[in-house]
């Protein structure tokens, strides 16, 4: 039995087809790899296109979107001598955004990407003393997600539902509230009170995730990316200042936001 195994170990028939089978798989599997790094690279930067593109067309607001009402700033305060409120239009704003405006940009990205995508929007509102122009601890975040309308991997609405809190100011360097800059923006004297002179301006953060499904391997096998098992699922994040444009009239478009508490102390 040991002569026939050492023969068997010395006949060199069919060694070049075992040789040629296995560098036929091997750069068979590095040719996978290769395809599908290129792929999910790809995929990311289109991805990431597309997440500053619906980004920057959101925060365009006061071109784009209608008015509407103002659910973030406390405005009850600001009468007339005769302490009679201004008209309706005073309590709306362009910064202010609904779900169907978040249903938009995501049919936008969607059709961008060719693909279904996954949405979430935020936005964060700095409330401002009456007579002081620091911004106090008194913050806003309102939020909308394609998730609660629409189908979403696990794995992906975990992630969008768990987005940090942007009013949360206890970590220095995911503090967003640093982000928001100051701007000249002087309002109308109020009696007994100086004018203020600017605002913060709010802050629109866009995440976008797919699942990347677009792997060679997985469609030579059917299979798809179940459970993020195979390769990651791609996620983007945007964060970009409002910008609004209607400064015309102090008393509608692109306001103050108030915090009116502190107001009360000085009535």
């Amino acid at each position: 039995m040991i002569t026939n195994i050492k023969k068997l170990i010395k006949n060199h028939k069919g060694a070049i087809s075992i040789e040629f089978a296995g560098v036929v798989m091997a750069f068979t599997s590095i040719f996978y790899i290769v395809y599908d790094s290129y792929n999910t690279i790809t995929l990311q930067n289109n991805l990431e296109r597309t997440n500053y593109t619906v980004a920057s067309l959101f925060r365009e607001r006061s071109s784009l979107y209608p008015l509407i009402e103002d659910t973030i700033s406390d405005t009850e305060w600001i009468m007339n001598p005769r302490r009679t409120p201004y008209t309706a239009e005073h309590f709306k704003s362009y910064e202010i955004f609904t779900i169907d405006q978040v249903k938009e940009a995501h049919e936008l990205a969607k059709k961008l990407l060719n693909k279904d995508v996954s949405i979430r929007i935020d936005g964060l509102f700095i409330k401002q003393e009456v007579i002081k122009t620091l911004p106090i601890p008194e913050r806003k975040m309102i939020s909308f997600s394609s998730c609660s309308y629409s189908a979403c991997k696990p794995e992906i609405e975990n992630y969008l539902n768990n987005r940090s809190d942007m009013t949360d100011t206890s970590i220095a360097n995911k503090d967003y509230t640093k982000l928001s800059p100051y701007t000249d923006r002087i309002w109308p004297r109020t009696p007994g009170l100086d004018p203020l002179r600017g605002r913060y301006i709010p802050i629109y953060r866009v995440s976008m995730c797919i699942n990347n499904d677009e792997s060679l391997f997985l469609k030579f096998t059917n299979r798809e990316n179940n459970n993020n098992r195979f390769l990651p699922n791609l996620c983007s994040e945007t964060v970009v200042i409002s910008r609004c444009h209607d400064l015309k009239y102090y008393t509608r478009g692109c306001p103050l936001y108030y915090y009116r508490p502190q107001w009360d102390k000085h009535q």
